[in-house]
Parts: C-alpha cells; structure tokens; sequence
C-alpha cells in the first residue's frame, strides 16, 4: 500500500540484485508508506531468461522543523518549544534524538542544555521539543543556539539543526552624569574638572556611548576647552568612569 504515487520515477537506473528483497531509500518529496514494485529481470544465463520479481518499496516520511525565537522574561525559566512534523500520519512510532548546542547564548546563564529523544507517535504527525529558556534583567544583546537532530527511525530529516534565537525584553541602560563645581584661578592657569559617569546597572556586555560638551553662561574658548565627541567605552560588569575631564581657565 502506499499514500503517494509516481514512486517509480525516482528508482530509475537503479540495479537491483538479487531475488527479493527490500528496496529503502528516503525521497524529497513527501511521499510516505510502503509499495510493491515489480522489476523485469534478465539474469544472462539464457537467451529470453526474462522474469518479473517483486519487491517491496518502503518510503520514509521526511521529519520537518523552522527556526524558533523568544524572548528571554524576567525571572526564572519559560519553555522554549520546537516542533518536529510530518506531513500524514506515522505508520509506525518515528524518535529523533536531540541535544542542545552553544552559540552566543550560554548554557546555564542563558538556556538550560538538555538532550533527549522525541517521538512522532504512530498515528500522529508531530513531536515537540521544550528547551528552558533563563529570564533575567539584564540588558543584554539577542543570543543564539541550536538544537541537532540525530538517528531518526522511520523517517528522514529536512534539517538536523534547528536555530533558537533568544531575544532581550529589558530596557537599555540610562547613562547619568554627574554635576561638579570648580573654582576658577585669578591667572592663566588651566584645571581639570572631573565628572563622574554612572551605568543605570552594570551590564554583560559592553556598552558604548558619545560624549561632548557644550557651551552653557561658560562659553567654550573662553572659560573652557571643548570636548570633541568622543567614544566612551564601558566594559562588561564596570558601572562608574571617572575619568573624562575639561581644562579650565
């Protein structure tokens, strides 16, 4: 019996040997089940020593999963879910090994590894695969890992990797500023004035940031020495900088 036709067409010039025996082989089409295929044989002992042997064809279904995304959450863990499918139902029960795999996201800070088989039941078309993902407050860049597929009974696999994107749900970091108070000299002599920066939190990632100055009742030339737009880098984990400062007169 089989579910789909045109069968035929994809065992063209294949050399079959033997008296009977099983023909398996996994298409790319959707096609799924079992068909008897019945081949004329010419084995070359005589003249005309043609004969029709049977075989049976058996035609896995082809296993089918997409790449996933979520966002992290706050606090704790929520499940990440894959789904794996088939088009028809199983004949038989289809299990697909799995595990987890690192990329920019990082197992236990920000999903939990994990391994294990999923099974398309008999009868069903598709399995799920639950992933924990870590929620924090961290604001953090979107992170990514993936999940491989192996040793499918029954059936083939489409991909043997599904990409998992974890996304970040926190706001961006405030950067404030602090107020100074400097006294200026009766002569020539130039100063430094410093201020002090400060991170809403400290962050995993690095975090980057322009910097300027502009003229308020002190005019620039005169009562201080502009500060160009510049790049201010904070490292991962660093929340204060005290070291941007002006020249004053």
């Amino acid at each position: 019996t089989t579910n789909r036709p045109a069968l035929f067409a994809q065992l063209n010039a294949r050399r079959l040997s033997g008296s009977s025996g099983v023909v398996e082989f996994r298409p790319g089409s959707e096609a799924s089940g079992t068909a008897i295929l019945t081949v004329r044989v010419n084995d070359g002992a005589a003249i005309n020593a043609i004969r029709e042997q049977s075989f049976t064809v058996v035609i896995h279904p082809m296993v089918r999963s997409a790449a996933v995304s979520q966002a992290e959450g706050d606090t704790g863990t929520s499940a990440m879910r894959i789904d794996l499918t088939i088009a028809s139902p199983a004949e038989n029960d289809i299990p697909i090994a799995y595990a987890t795999q690192p990329g920019s996201a990082v197992p236990g800070n920000d999903f939990l590894a994990s391994s294990g088989t999923a099974v398309i039941p008999a009868g069903g078309t598709t399995a799920a695969i639950d992933i924990a993902v870590v929620g924090d407050s961290l604001y953090e860049e979107t992170e990514t890992f993936s999940i491989l597929l192996t040793k499918p009974s029954n059936a083939g696999l489409a991909a043997d990797e599904v990409l998992a994107t974890i996304t970040d749900n926190d706001p961006p970091p405030t950067l404030t500023l602090s107020d100074t108070i400097v006294t200026e000299s009766d002569g020539n002599a130039t100063f430094k004035a410093w201020f002090l920066l400060e991170l809403g939190s400290a962050l995993p990632i690095p975090s980057r940031w322009t910097v300027a100055t502009r003229s308020g009742t002190a005019e620039e030339g005169r009562d201080f020495t502009a500060l160009a737009p510049t790049l201010l880098t904070f490292a991962p984990g660093e929340a204060f900088q005290f070291d941007w400062s002006e020249d004053w007169a």
